[in-house]
Formats: C-alpha cells, sequence, structure tokens
C-alpha cells in the first residue's frame, strides 16, 4: 500500500478545500457546477432536475448541463431577493464562457465574483414560484478516462429547508455499457437503454453525482480492437489492443484503473508473442509495460525489474539487426539503471549497467559509450556519498574502485575529503 500512496501522488490531483457559501466542500467537482444562496432568507429550492449528456471528438470530453432550479417564496406578504452563487464552491478560475441563466425565458445578469465564478440576483413576489434554468458546457479533459462530478448533495445542503423532488439523468447517444464504466455513485440508479436516472422525493440527496468512464471514442476503438483479435488473430491485432490497455493502465490515477487495465495489457502481449515469436514488438512493449509496474512497487528487490529485463534481452535477440531495437532497449536499461538510482538501490543500478556494457561491446546500436559513462559517473557519485555517510572512507574508496578501477582512489592509504558532481578528491 505504501509503494501506491507514493506512486499516486505522482499522478493524482491533491484535492482542494472550497468554501462556498455557508458550506465547506472538501472535494472538487469537474464539469460539476451548481447554484446556491449566498445568504438565508425565505426562498427555497422546491424541486430540481438535471439533463447531462457527453460528448467526444476523439480527443476531448466536454460535458453537456441543463439544470432547471423550481425557486418559491415563502413570504406571502413581500417580496424576497436571494443572491445566488455559480458554481456553488470555490473553483479555479477561469471560469467558462458559456454558462447561462434563464428566468421565464430572459437572461438574467451574472457579476463577476472573487471567490466564486459568478453572482446573480433573483427577486421573487410574495408566494411565488419560478424556474430558473441554468445550462452550460463543461470541458472534462483529454485523458482517457472522463471524470465528472456533479454537487447535488451540496446543492441540497444550501438552499433551506427539504427539497420536494429531485431528478438527476444522464442520457447516452448509444445504449450505455456498464463495461466502460469506472465508477458510478451513487449506486441506486435507475438503468434503461437510453440513460442512468436518480430519483428523490422528499429527501435531499446525501451524496454528489460521481461518474468515471473510458472516454467513448476511445472504448470504441477497445470494442474494434477485440473484435479484430478475435476475428482473425494476429500478433499486431493483440500489439494494439495492448498498447490501448497499457495507455489506460499508464495514465490511471487510481490503482483500481491500473489493476483492471495491466493484467488484460500484459495477456495482450503475451498472445502476441505467441503468434510471432521472432517478432521483437512485444517483447518491447511487455518491458516498459513491467517497468510501468516497478515504478508502483516499493520493494527494491522487485520482481518486475527482473521480468522486465528478460523482455528487453529477448527482443534484442529477436530484432538485433534493427538499430531502432536495439536503440529501444539501449533507452530500456538506462532507464532501468535511473530509476534504481533514484531509489536508492545502488546494487541494482550497477547490475543493470554492467549488463548493459555487456551487451553494448556485441551490439553496437544498444547505447553510446558516453551515455553509459554519464550513468556510471552518476551512480558513482550518488553511491559514494551514500556509503560515505553511512560506513566511512574506506566502503566508499570500494565504491569508487568498484565502477572505475582501483587506479582511481590512490594511493591506496589516501582518505576522502570531498565528493561532488565532477571529482572525487583524496589527501
Amino acid at each position: 500500500m505504501q509503494g501506491w500512496r507514493r506512486a499516486l501522488q505522482l499522478f493524482s490531483l491533491l484535492a482542494l478545500l472550497f468554501v462556498g457559501g455557508r458550506a465547506q466542500a472538501q472535494t472538487n467537482y469537474p464539469g460539476g457546477y451548481t447554484i446556491t444562496p449566498l445568504s438565508s432568507n425565505s426562498v427555497a429550492l422546491l424541486s430540481m432536475t438535471a439533463d447531462v449528456s457527453f460528448h467526444d471528438d476523439g480527443s476531448n470530453t466536454v460535458a453537456e448541463v441543463q439544470l432547471s432550479y423550481r425557486l418559491h417564496n415563502r413570504d406571502n406578504g413581500a417580496a424576497q431577493t436571494v443572491q445566488v452563487a455559480i458554481p456553488g464552491y470555490a473553483a479555479p478560475q477561469p471560469p467558462p464562457a458559456d454558462i447561462t441563466l434563464f428566468v421565464k425565458g430572459k437572461e438574467i445578469e451574472k457579476t463577476p465574483d472573487q471567490e466564486q465564478w459568478w453572482t446573480a440576483n433573483i427577486t421573487l413576489k410574495p408566494d411565488q414560484r419560478i424556474n430558473l434554468v441554468m445550462t452550460y458546457t463543461a470541458p472534462l479533459g483529454d485523458d482517457p478516462i472522463v471524470h465528472f462530478k456533479f454537487p447535488l448533495e451540496l446543492t441540497a445542503q444550501e438552499w433551506p429547508g427539504t427539497m420536494e423532488s429531485a431528478r438527476f439523468t444522464i442520457a447516452f447517444t448509444q445504449p450505455p455499457n456498464p463495461q466502460s464504466w469506472i465508477k458510478l455513485t451513487p449506486d441506486d440508479y435507475q438503468l434503461t437503454a437510453e440513460s442512468v436516472t436518480w430519483s428523490y422525493d422528499v429527501t435531499d440527496p446525501n451524496q454528489p453525482i460521481d461518474f468515471s468512464f473510458v472516454r467513448p471514442s476511445l472504448w470504441t476503438q477497445i470494442l474494434e480492437a477485440r473484435h479484430a483479435a478475435a476475428a482473425k488473430p494476429s500478433a499486431a491485432a493483440h500489439n494494439q489492443l495492448g498498447d490501448i490497455y497499457a495507455g489506460l493502465a499508464a495514465s490511471a490515477h487510481e490503482a483500481e484503473i491500473f489493476q483492471r487495465y495491466y493484467p488484460l495489457a500484459v495477456a495482450s502481449y503475451v498472445q502476441a508473442q505467441q503468434l510471432a515469436p521472432d517478432a521483437p514488438d512485444a517483447y518491447l512493449a511487455l518491458a516498459r509495460l513491467y517497468q510501468l509496474r516497478d515504478d508502483l512497487s516499493s520493494d527494491n528487490a522487485s520482481s518486475y525489474a527482473a521480468q522486465a529485463v528478460n523482455e528487453l534481452v529477448k527482443a534484442l535477440e529477436h530484432g538485433a539487426a534493427d538499430p531502432t531495437v536495439q536503440k529501444k532497449v539501449g533507452d530500456g536499461f538506462i532507464r532501468l539503471v535511473e530509476r534504481a538510482r533514484a531509489r536508492g538501490d545502488f546494487d541494482a543500478a550497477s547490475a543493470y549497467l554492467q549488463r548493459l556494457e555487456t551487451l553494448s561491446q556485441q551490439y553496437s546500436g544498444l547505447a553510446a559509450s558516453e551515455d553509459i559513462e554519464a550513468q556510471r559517473r552518476a551512480l558513482a557519485i550518488e553511491w559514494a556519498q551514500h556509503v560515505l555517510r553511512d560506513q566511512g572512507p574506506a566502503p566508499a574508496r570500494a565504491v569508487i574502485a568498484q565502477l572505475f578501477g582501483k587506479d582511481v582512489v590512490q594511493p591506496a592509504n589516501a582518505r576522502f575529503a570531498h565528493i561532488n558532481s565532477l571529482y572525487v578528491t583524496v589527501s
């Protein structure tokens, strides 16, 4: 678990603390914007409806949202003005440009605000009921995994009283396929061939609508690649499918997503190897995948690095005549060295470097001698500094001698005075 926590710190966005109106929201809401009152009076939210759809142009996904708020001035004797805020929490700048507010077909003027995006004043006559309609388009980015979250619970919390009803619908242009969903909560929804709907009667929602899913155009690619691999099995088809799964695993912000697609990618590349055992592509791809898995491991002795080495060597055996393959194998070993150095696993870094140097003597295109030397120098400095601090001069001398030869640390009775990025000074 510790390894996952460290890894997810590199991929995940830190949750922000939001203060909007009277509520303190503990999370952000990608693509989810609402309307909340900034002050309390006799204006209540009787009901609300939400209709959401997603559109994907092949690289970016957007949410199209229409919200209808049924407001009621419960004061029978006087008109009331309520100041409302959009999006209902302290959202990042800049705001989207296409949020509109309408009452009875007339657009309501919005005022820019420092904490909120906008505020607006809505006036209701005594005992009046009105429909306040907000529409907007929210960009959800170009990640393979799309995340949309609407603050339904925050809306209910901020308006006084209890809503008579609420309905939230996500509509689909094609019949929904839950296999493409990563997360959909709350789980008490009604699923049809066209939509997913949550309904609340005289009960305020207590959870946000939280939906994560594979980008629709990418899911289409997955289905097509699966069909191609099944209809006419080939190494190319399974490599293509593996590349899609590997891309999803590599972009995952959560361990659950990685664990779903990583084994599928491995299986696809293994199948490609079986169909074309002499082709290097699947070996290179699997080596990259094992290195990615090794990056997420907290264990210095992770078996995934060893598996990556095996795949790199196999790729070299089957693609030695191709300079591009040699270069990719060399880059793979360099990455293993750098990763081991970053972990402080200097023995492993040294072993990978020695393996790379041995192979480079046989395959000239594997890695440039200056690249190997640069890695050796960086490893020597980091390793010797570590040993010098923990064990003293003699063991540090042994590290330098192991990597560069005994002549570098002569005379034999020399004592270390300084180690930096350029020099090893003895006295």
